[in-house]
């Protein structure tokens, strides 16, 4: 009678301590704040800021383009 109690018991700490792992690891990465959301959102910073990079570099060669020549021929 003692072992089937101590082995309900056993059972019942491995089920609560899965529990509280598989709810840790919801919270930790599938929250929105979690450590997927901000890696997804660095990516997506870093996507844009070489978007804008690359738009300043096309803005600046068409300025380029467009200023007339001197009479040496240079910009």
């Amino acid at each position: 009678m003692e072992k089937n109690i101590k082995k309900r018991v056993c059972r019942l700490a491995a089920v609560l301590s899965a529990g509280l792992v598989v709810l840790f690891g919801y919270w930790f990465f599938l929250n929105p704040h979690g450590y997927w959301q901000k890696k997804k959102e660095a990516e997506k910073n870093e996507y844009m800021d070489r978007r804008y990079v690359t738009i300043d570099r096309r803005k600046e060669w068409r300025q380029y383009e467009k200023e007339p020549l001197d009479s040496a021929g240079k910009k």
